[in-house]
């Protein structure tokens, strides 16, 4: 629920999901975000990415690994990303995803930036002056955790 992401049990969860998937990636919040659930959340996944491939970190399934890869990813908030990735076959559908969380962007009690449609010009001034400086229509920004080994850059193909 809003505002009740930390304590042991979220961490725990994070941890056995880690191990028992195995991702070779893991994408985060950025912590530089206004809002104080966005930052908890980083928080939270940067703790259970590193403990996961701890042995002695006790889960409820698998065993240590750790995902090589960290990308923090942008909500409200920005800063210069590291890694620019095209967006544009898939914008449609990254917009059709932010529409289906009617909590946060549909008609509420009272207008907010989200709900009159603020937050969602934000989002897209953002992706289109990424994709304008890498070329392309729209493009998401990540900004690394340390300096990610990737082994082969097929790992970032559809």
């Amino acid at each position: 629920r809003d505002r009740a992401l930390e304590g042991p049990n979220a961490q725990e969860a994070l941890i056995t999901a880690l191990r028992v998937l195995r991702p070779v990636a893991l994408f985060i919040p950025h912590p530089r975000d206004p809002h104080p659930d966005h930052g908890a959340a980083h928080r939270l996944c940067l703790e259970a990415w590193f403990s996961a491939g701890l042995r002695r970190v006790l889960g409820q399934g698998g065993s240590p690994t750790r995902p090589r890869v960290v990308l923090q990813y942008f909500i409200n908030g920005w800063a210069e990303p590291g890694l620019v990735v095209d967006a544009t076959r898939g914008y449609e559908r990254k917009l059709e995803a932010i529409a289906a969380h009617t909590s946060q962007f549909g008609p509420g009690e009272a207008a907010t930036r989200l709900n009159q449609g603020g937050a969602v010009g934000q989002v897209q001034a953002r992706d289109r002056f990424l994709g304008a400086a890498a070329g392309v229509a729209w493009a998401e920004g990540f900004v690394p955790v340390g300096a990610p080994l990737v082994s082969s850059p097929s790992m970032f193909w559809a």
